[in-house]
């Protein structure tokens, strides 16, 4: 790994949960024990009840986490894109791996061992410690996904969806991360069907909840793009009425 190279990665490791919650000589540590990877479009990753041996960094591409149920469906619950986290739960208890990890198109990935991470979180108090607060939050996030899905109608929780990709595409187009007000141009490279699957709502659903954030000019439609006005985004996710 050349200078350039591992200046990238440091880069991309620092904005990623649970190694933004390290000092920077942890990071750098556990980057060189990291190995780079590279999985071709429709690769599965690794399989619900593999050993879990690693955990992947994502640093181009994206992945489906999902589970498959007994009759066929199929349950997508993730798409991890650039900077994401996956495969850490069976990497950190050493149990079977938990959903599918599928690659959606050409996908480069840095990889940890669980031998790697385990010894890290033995010799460094403060690595474990990042570990349980990561873990929290991934607690925090699953809680609150399941409160949407009980308590929130459709386009409440479709814009709660599409609010969390506009802040990532802000901060990625260097803008301000935490703005109110204005616009921001989206890429949505998913099916409705799989954003149903995300938020727990049929496609149909998915499509009429679309409609009523369009017709209200919170989202506008240019192709695959949305372009989402912030300020009414945000009052949606609140499940205000926008006036």
């Amino acid at each position: 790994m050349n200078d350039s190279t591992r200046h990238d990665h440091l880069a991309l490791l620092a904005e990623a949960a649970f190694f933004d919650l390290l000092e920077p000589e942890d990071r750098a540590r556990l980057l060189q024990q990291m190995q780079t990877m590279n999985f071709a479009t429709g690769a599965l990753i690794f399989g619900r009840g593999d050993k879990g041996n690693a955990l992947y960094v994502l640093l181009s591409g994206r992945v489906r986490l999902s589970i498959v149920s007994g009759d066929g469906r199929e349950l997508s619950f993730l798409h991890a894109a650039e900077g994401a986290i996956f495969g850490e739960i069976a990497a950190l208890d050493g149990g079977p791996r938990t959903a599918d990890a599928t690659a959606l198109a050409a996908t480069r990935a840095l990889v940890l061992s669980r031998t790697a991470l385990q010894a890290e979180m033995s010799a460094r108090p403060a690595v474990a410690d990042a570990v349980i607060r990561f873990l929290c939050g991934r607690l925090r996030t699953t809680n609150d996904r399941l409160e949407a899905i009980a308590l929130h109608a459709v386009e409440v929780r479709l814009a709660r969806f599409l609010l969390a990709h506009a802040r990532q595409e802000a901060i990625r187009a260097d803008t301000k991360a935490g703005q109110k007000t204005g616009r921001v141009s989206v890429p949505l490279d998913l099916s409705q069907g799989d954003i149903g699957l995300m938020i727990g709502a049929s496609r149909p659903k998915v499509n009429g909840a679309f409609s009523l954030l369009e017709a209200d000019g919170t989202i506008t439609r240019q192709g695959k793009v949305l372009l989402c006005d912030m300020g009414l985004l945000a009052a949606r996710a609140e499940g205000d009425d926008v006036e």
